[in-house]
């Protein structure tokens, strides 16, 4: 019976060394590598033949066409078409906000102005 009173005790013993699970950290998220939604806008809008833009329906439809998951980044796709509007880098024709359509804004060439410096007449009086 001495045996069988060792055994209760043993497992108690092995019960206070259960370890604790050490915490991973958290890896980091690297981007996909591919272009950014803003950059992929803008070749689609870049790429329409139509004279007055492309409707935001368009605007998806080609993104889906790309790849991109319309459905689930249809936020981030209003805001970098808004993003592009603010930074005119498109410009809206019809419709507010990130509805309507849009067209490529034309770049002002911004010529390099040379000015002439004449010096000062020098009078020794």
């Amino acid at each position: 019976m001495t045996d069988t009173a060792a055994a209760e005790t043993a497992p108690p013993a092995a019960a206070a060394q259960v370890k604790t699970p050490k915490k991973k950290k958290a890896a980091l998220r690297k981007g996909s590598g591919g272009p950014k939604l803003g950059e992929l806008i803008l070749k689609t809008v870049a790429e329409c033949s139509v004279r007055s833009g492309m409707s935001l329906q368009a605007i998806k439809k080609a993104l889906r066409v790309k790849g991109v998951d319309v459905e689930k980044g249809k936020f981030q796709i209003k805001q970098s078409i808004k993003r592009l509007v603010t930074k005119d880098f498109l410009v809206q024709t019809k419709g507010t906000g990130a509805s309507g359509t849009f067209k490529i804004a034309k770049q002002e060439k911004k010529g390099n102005v040379v000015k002439k410096i004449t010096p000062a007449p020098i009078c020794f009086c």
